[in-house]
């Protein structure tokens, strides 16, 4: 961290001392991603806002509906700016012109690295300023949507709010949610996207004559991207997250080993842990539903740690354990978690039910395992609806918090 911090203040030394330097403009900024240079994907755009602060040096704010997204590690030296982004580990670096950026975002997590090209133009506020026609129709509510074709098509609910032309909303699935989305009701098109740090993520569909929304596809980068279709659906429902992921028979227990940061070997069954309630979250450093759980267990933690809670997240990142640490640790900053963090190895499911071998499965990062006094496993629950779903999430985190309260009281 010192070594980092010296070169922090060695570029901007460089930055003061260059007279040739260029500062972004303030105010708003229409930013995009290009998930293939080809363009035969759609863009993700995003809203970015500049503020220079009265010391000269500036910060940024990404926003995606109701979102907020700060981003105050930013460095300029002459016509270049580099982003490194809150909580996960990706950047943008991009060349600086009047009223525009270019360059590019990488995106880093998992063992998976991968960059796209980026640019920004100054002074405009409009995500998506070529859908200008007056809405078709009004798609506000909750529908049955399905991903892909056939016997493989994934059920998804979606969840939109439109006013006027403008367009917030989510997609829920059985392992977390696709989080903030913003965009527009355009004549029969629709199209909503975000960008979090780590999901880019852009969807469009058509709105048909019978009130479906067809022709949908969606993309997630330069190599995720799929077909989507729905049809209204008020009542429709996704697998209760509480039966996904169980012990297998003949284990009534948790039991693991994992080292800490230090190295440290830390276990389920160590005196600390003895008679308190535990939460045991599988989670990864490059997710953002881990990142919104995380963010709920945070306060969850301080409200209850002086009752005897304990919270272990499991961390299953790249290979490379050093890096992986490096990750972590950024992630638990900024979150502003206090509990424990331990590198369980890779994040690839298969290798991390491998880990864990009393699951009958890893389906989704996050799980979170509640874990009463005695050692009896309480509940399972598979993924995290998080603030981008609204009421899913208070009525999820109620739940959460009524079984962490019995824990306690036992």
């Amino acid at each position: 961290m010192k070594q980092r911090s010296l070169i922090v203040l060695a570029l901007i030394a460089i930055f003061s001392s260059c007279s040739s330097v260029r500062l972004p403009e303030s105010g708003n900024w229409r930013a995009a991603l290009i998930p293939d240079s080809l363009r035969t994907l759609l863009e993700i755009p995003f809203n970015l806002q500049v503020s220079r602060l009265p010391d000269q040096s500036i910060e940024a704010k990404i926003t995606n509906a109701g979102e907020e997204i700060l981003i105050k590690e930013i460095i300029v030296v002459n016509d270049s700016i580099h982003f490194k982004l809150p909580v996960f580990e990706g950047t943008i670096d991009a060349r600086l012109k009047k009223g525009r950026m270019d360059g590019t975002y990488t995106h880093r997590g998992s063992g998976r690295s991968w960059s796209i090209p980026f640019y920004a133009d100054h002074g405009v506020s409009d995500r998506f300023p070529q859908f200008n026609v007056a809405p078709a129709a009004n798609i506000s509510g909750r529908w049955e949507v399905r991903v892909g074709n056939g016997d493989e098509a994934e059920k998804q609910i979606g969840e939109f709010a439109q006013s006027g032309s403008h367009l917030t909303g989510t997609f829920l699935t059985t392992t977390g949610d696709y989080r903030f989305l913003e965009g527009k009701v355009s004549g029969n098109d629709i199209i909503l996207s975000a960008f979090d740090g780590a999901h880019a993520l852009i969807f469009k569909a058509n709105i048909a004559g019978d009130g479906t929304l067809e022709k949908g596809v969606f993309c997630g980068g330069p190599s995720w991207k799929g077909e989507w279709r729905a049809v209204r659906n008020d009542t429709v429902s996704l697998p209760d997250p509480t039966t996904l992921t169980f012990l297998k028979p003949g284990y009534e227990k948790l039991d693991f080993s994992f080292p800490d940061f230090d190295g440290n070997p830390v276990s389920i069954v160590d005196a600390k842990y003895a008679g308190k309630p535990i939460i045991v979250q599988i989670m990864g450093s490059w997710c953002p539903n881990c990142m919104d759980e995380t963010r709920y267990f945070s306060g969850l933690y301080d409200r209850y740690r002086d009752k005897g809670l304990e919270i272990i997240a499991l961390c299953y990142e790249s290979s490379d354990r050093q890096k992986s640490a490096k990750a972590i640790l950024r992630f638990r900053n900024q979150t502003g978690a206090a509990y424990t963090f331990l590198y369980a190895g890779e994040s690839n499911k298969r290798k991390a039910g491998e880990t864990l071998p009393m699951l009958n499965r890893i389906l989704s990062y996050p799980t979170s395992i509640f874990i009463d006094r005695k050692g009896k496993v309480r509940q399972i629950f598979t993924g995290f609806s998080g603030p981008g779903t609204g009421k899913h999430y208070t009525e999820l985190t109620r739940e959460m918090e009524e079984i962490v309260e019995g824990m306690i009281g036992e």
